[in-house]
C-alpha cells in the first residue's frame, strides 16, 4: 500500500477510535463503574446510616437458601416469565400474522396495536387499576352483565399475578408484532411460490418456510421478552404492591424491598447478581436451542 494512503487509514482509524470516547467514557461511568462497586458491596455488610462496612465474604449470596421470600419471589418470578413471554409471543404473532395478509386498514390497526407500547407505566397501571377495581372496574361491570359473580382481580391471590400478566401482555405485545411482522415481510415471495407448486397447504408454508426463515426474529424477541420478564417490578408495585399474600412478589421486587426498606444493601448487592446470572444462564441456554440449525436460503 502507498504510504499516503497508508496514513490516510491511520487517520480514519484514530478518528473512528475518538469519536467511540464519548460512549466508553459513559460505558465505563455508568455500566462498568456500578458493576465493579456492586459486586464489592455483595460481599459486604454495609449500614448506611452508620458508614460501617464488614466484609463478609459469599455470606449474603448462601444467605438466598434460608430466605423463604426469595424462594417465594423466584417461583412467582418463574411463573410470571413463562406465562408472559408464551403467551404474550403468541398474541403477537398471531397480530402479526394478521396484519401480513394486507388485511384492510393495516396501518390503523399497527397504530393501535402499538400504541400501548409508547404509554407510561404510571398511565398503564392506573388504567388497569381502574378496569380491575372489585367494586366498580369495568371488567366486572361486564361480568355482571352476563350472568357471572364478580373477581377480586387484584386482592385474590389466585387471580393476582394473572391479571398483571394481562396487563403487560396488551401493554408490550405491540413491540413483538412490529418485530414479527418486519420478519414475516422479509421471507422471499418466491419460497411461498415454490411451495404452492409442490402442494404445500398454508399450514405447512408456515411450518417449512416461514419458521425456519424466522428463527433469528424469534431468537431475539424471545431473548428480549425473556429479559424484560425476569426484570418485571413496575406492573406489580404500581397495581398489587407486591400481594396479596405475596402472590405478586417478585425477585427485583425482592432486592428493592431489602435494599430500599431494610436497607440490606450488600444483600440485596448479591441478589442482584444471583438474579443476573440466572437471566444470562436462561438467556444462553434459550438462545443456543433456538439458533441450533442453519437455514439458508
Amino acid at each position: 500500500m502507498p504510504e499516503p494512503r497508508r496514513r490516510v487509514w491511520t487517520r480514519a482509524r484514530a478518528l473512528n477510535a475518538l469519536f467511540l470516547v464519548p460512549y466508553l467514557a459513559l460505558f465505563l461511568v455508568w455500566v462498568i463503574a456500578p458493576a465493579i462497586v456492586g459486586l464489592g458491596l455483595s460481599l459486604t455488610e454495609w449500614s448506611i446510616f452508620t458508614g460501617e462496612m464488614h466484609f463478609v465474604g459469599l455470606r449474603n449470596y448462601l444467605r438466598v437458601f434460608q430466605d423463604d421470600l426469595f424462594l417465594r419471589s423466584l417461583a412467582n418470578t418463574l411463573y410470571y416469565t413463562a406465562l408472559s413471554v408464551i403467551l404474550g409471543n403468541a398474541f403477537s404473532l398471531l397480530m402479526a400474522y394478521g396484519l401480513a395478509r394486507g388485511i384492510r386498514g393495516k396501518l390503523v390497526f399497527q397504530t393501535i396495536f402499538f400504541a400501548p407500547v409508547v404509554l407510561s407505566i404510571g398511565v398503564t397501571g392506573v388504567v388497569w387499576g381502574w378496569l380491575y377495581n372489585g367494586d366498580f372496574g369495568l371488567l366486572n361491570y361486564w361480568l355482571e352483565s352476563i350472568g357471572l359473580p364478580r373477581v377480586h382481580w387484584l386482592s385474590n391471590p389466585r387471580w393476582a399475578m394473572i391479571s398483571v400478566i394481562i396487563m403487560v401482555i396488551w401493554a408490550g405485545a405491540g413491540f413483538n408484532m412490529m418485530i414479527y411482522l418486519a420478519g414475516m415481510l422479509n421471507v422471499p415471495r418466491g419460497l411461498y411460490e415454490a411451495a404452492q407448486l409442490d402442494g404445500a397447504n398454508a399450514w405447512q408454508q408456515w411450518i417449512y418456510v416461514t419458521i425456519p426463515l424466522m428463527k433469528y426474529t424469534f431468537a431475539f424477541t424471545l431473548t428480549v421478552s425473556t429479559i424484560g420478564a425476569f426484570q418485571v417490578f413496575d406492573q406489580p408495585y404500581i397495581l398489587t404492591g407486591g400481594g396479596p399474600d405475596y402472590a405478586t412478589y417478585t425477585l427485583v421486587y425482592h432486592i428493592y424491598s431489602n435494599g430500599f426498606r431494610y436497607f440490606r444493601i450488600g444483600y440485596a448487592a448479591a441478589l442482584s447478581y444471583l438474579l443476573a446470572l440466572l437471566i444470562f444462564g436462561v438467556v444462553y441456554v434459550q438462545y443456543r436451542l433456538l439458533t441450533r440449525t442453519n437455514v439458508e436460503y
